[in-house]
């Protein structure tokens, strides 16, 4: 079943709101500590990067349908996969910092969710390309996508966030 556009909204606002919440109890040292979230693998800079990557991502698609063409997003998973699309955000991420990237974060989400506001319901129900079969709230739900659900990548991340902050 594809949300709502309102539905998906409240979710993208609750868990982008939620690791404010979090992120906002951490020094900026605390946000940069390398090796502390994610099994030790990533800071909760680069966890925050990494949502706002594919809020970045899901607006390129966005622009990309309205254009007639594919999304970067869904042929660079298909070509290169999911480890490789993360590896360019993280990356990346790592040379900003914490100020930048949660300034960026704001920014991100905020475009998002006017973009979704401003949608026609007739767009969102519709598939996004011709050879698409599911409605495009389905293809930016699994685009914005965890375990839970379309639209809960940022509620996935939470759990870890929430244990380094707890920590600390």
């Amino acid at each position: 079943m594809v949300p709502s556009q309102a539905d998906a909204i409240q979710v993208l606002d609750d868990g982008h709101r939620e690791l404010r919440v979090l992120t906002d109890r951490l020094s900026p040292a605390a946000l940069e500590r390398p090796a502390t979230i994610g099994g030790g693998e990533w800071s909760a800079k680069i966890l925050i990067g990494h949502l706002t990557a594919w809020e970045e991502h899901a607006l390129e698609a966005l622009d990309a349908w309205r254009a007639g063409r594919g999304s970067a997003v869904q042929r660079a998973l298909r070509v290169e996969g999911l480890t490789a699309v993360n590896a360019v955000s993280t990356e990346a991420d790592g040379r900003r910092s914490g100020a930048e990237v949660l300034a960026r974060s704001a920014a991100v989400h905020d475009r998002l969710i006017r973009k979704l506001r401003e949608m026609p319901e007739s767009e969102w129900s519709a598939p996004p390309t011709r050879r698409s079969k599911r409605p495009l709230g389905a293809v930016v739900g699994s685009i914005l996508g965890g375990p839970d659900g379309p639209f809960t990548h940022a509620s996935a991340h939470l759990p870890d966030l929430e244990s380094y902050v707890g920590g600390r």
